[in-house]
Order: C-alpha cells, then sequence, then structure tokens
C-alpha cells in the first residue's frame, strides 16, 4: 500500500511496489496496490506481479481534503478490494474451479 503518493510505471525500477509485487507473485499469493493516486502510466505494472490497483482518493481532492479524510478513503477503498477479491472467491466456487 502506498496511499501517500501516485503510483506510476516509474514504481517498477523503485525497490517497494515491484518488490513486494515479485514476492508475492513467486508465493502464489494476489498483489493488489492501493496508491494515494494512479497515474494512467501504473498500468504498466501489472507484468511486475502486481494483479490491480486502487486508488485511495475517490476522484481528484485537494491534498488537505485527502489528508483530513484518509482513514474514511482507506476504509472505503479496503472495503471494496475485499469485495472484488470476495466475488471472484464465489465466482470460481459456482463454476466448480
Amino acid at each position: 500500500m502506498n496511499p501517500e503518493r501516485l503510483l506510476t510505471l516509474y514504481d517498477r525500477t523503485s525497490e517497494a511496489p515491484a518488490a513486494v509485487a515479485q514476492l508475492a507473485r513467486a508465493q502464489g499469493v494476489p498483489c493488489i496496490a492501493i496508491a494515494g493516486m494512479l497515474d494512467k502510466s501504473a498500468y504498466g505494472l501489472h507484468d511486475t506481479g502486481i494483479d490491480a490497483m486502487f486508488s485511495l482518493c475517490p476522484g481528484p481532492v485537494p491534498l488537505e481534503n485527502a489528508l483530513a479524510n484518509a482513514a474514511d478513503y482507506l476504509a472505503d477503498t479496503t472495503e471494496q478490494v475485499i469485495r472484488c477479491y470476495r466475488t471472484a472467491q464465489s465466482f470460481r466456487e459456482t463454476r466448480g474451479k
């Protein structure tokens, strides 16, 4: 999770996002990135092992609003991530896979 900043394709060469994604992939664990914002180039990170990405902020917001509402934004985004995961699990179970 990287809630304080923008996730971009540059993160392919930085240690944290790519390293965590590679470790998760090696263990067969899904890797979901949550960042303060997503740059369009961030979608190029999928091949590093990041399975999905979510922006913490619900849209463009002033920095002071983002900071003041960070806990609520994190809770809301985390709920959506878990809902996606549960939906995928349920789908696999109903399809017999």
